[in-house]
């Protein structure tokens, strides 16, 4: 049974800024290798070179940048990291007397500086960024709310790479006959081309039909669509918003519902089929192979945080319908790395998963709770 619902990039901005710090840390070559680094905390901070080693680079308070004196940083959002050691944070910013959206950070890792705030392109008039960001080697890409000033709609979706829009509610979509009607939570290839689940609609301005996985502006799959190894098409919510990329766009890793007449089930898919390990496809109520779980006999529960590599290495966050004291898990290349109720580094494990990453390395940094003895508090492990 699940415990919580999880925690994305854009509604906590403390895990997620120590999660993406960590892709900076050293690779380790034993996967079980695994450091307790310390308790997690509020504010934008980057590693400089081993997990003791931390930087506060903005906090809320803080002058805003670019503003006039006096105009300061109201809060730190979502934060991403490049591959080259670069890193943004989306922030709200008092400008003017008017709550403003920015995205401060540096594409190389150094000082951070203002990279793009609320501004008009176009006919769209950008208004508050999501809470997440992606980011590529020299690029961002965004989720903004815009009032399109040629038809004088407000609230419009969009996503954008820089200045350029690539997805805007109410406007076509390349290749195919339907509209936009949302895109949400997008991160970046390396070459700063957006990775996004998207809405879509058979009309410019009616309700939404279901939901695409997209690259660029090219859906790899969606609702309705059937993939290898599932049983079932695609629901109306057939794809997760935290479904990934590797960084070059090679693999995908995607949490899928999938309607199966009388109700929706959650499974995951590996670069466009679903995943099968054992000879058993990961998905909700399905048994999990005894030669893959110790515990003993339990099905799978449901999917929550993934991610993926170039090299095709993944990991998984979930739970089982077992025990709930060691239900929650995190699986990775085909075998349970930690579940809950585990000692690590002298940690107990308990409770819920926050948030989870892992670099193009194969490195894996999660935010997990632990037992101390008088209650429980959030800690980031780094392998």
């Amino acid at each position: 049974m699940r415990k919580g619902a999880r925690t994305s990039e854009g509604h906590d901005p403390g895990n997620a800024a120590i999660l993406d710090a960590a892709r900076s840390l050293p690779f380790h070559a034993n996967p079980m290798n695994t450091r307790f680094v310390f308790p997690t905390a509020l504010a934008l901070a980057v590693s400089t070179s081993a997990a003791t080693a931390q930087r506060a680079l903005i906090r809320e308070g803080d002058p805003a940048p670019g503003g006039a004196a006096g105009e300061l940083v109201t809060s730190v959002n979502g934060v991403s990291a490049n591959q080259i050691g670069g890193y943004v944070a989306v922030l709200s910013a008092d400008i003017g007397g008017t709550t403003t959206s920015q995205i401060w950070g540096s594409f190389s890792g150094g000082a951070g500086a203002l990279i793009r705030q609320e501004t008009t392109i176009g006919n769209l008039l950008q208004g508050s960024f999501e809470g997440s960001a992606g980011m590529g080697d020299s690029t961002v890409v965004y989720s903004a709310l815009c009032e399109n000033l040629a038809t004088m709609t407000t609230s419009i979706d969009t996503v954008f790479t820089d200045a350029t829009p690539i997805a805007v509610e109410e406007e076509p979509i390349p290749g195919t006959s339907d509209f936009w009607s949302f895109a949400s939570r997008p991160r970046s290839l390396r070459d700063g081309t957006p990775v996004y689940t998207a809405g879509f609609r058979t009309t410019p301005t009616g309700s939404t039909a279901g939901r695409a996985f997209v690259i660029g502006t090219t859906e790899l799959f969606r609702t309705g669509d059937t993939l290898p190894n599932m049983p079932f098409a695609l629901s109306s919510n057939g794809i997760d918003f935290d479904s990934r990329a590797s960084a070059d766009g090679t693999h995908t890793i995607v949490v899928c519902d999938i309607d199966t007449a009388s109700a929706e089930d959650i499974a995951v898919a590996i670069d466009g089929s679903g995943l099968v390990v054992a000879g058993t496809l990961l998905r909700e109520s399905e048994a999990i192979p005894a030669a893959l779980n110790p515990v003993g006999a339990e099905n799978w529960d449901n999917f929550d945080l993934v991610g993926i590599t170039e090299l095709g290495q993944y990991f998984i966050t979930g739970d089982t319908d077992g025990d709930t004291a060691s239900d929650e898990f995190i699986f990775r290349d085909g075998a349970f790395f930690v579940r809950e109720g585990d000692t690590v580094d002298g940690q107990v494990i308990t409770d819920s998963i926050s948030h989870a990453f892992m670099n193009e390395s194969g490195t894996l940094a999660y935010i997990w709770d632990v037992d101390t003895g008088a209650g429980s508090v959030e800690a980031l492990f780094v392998e």
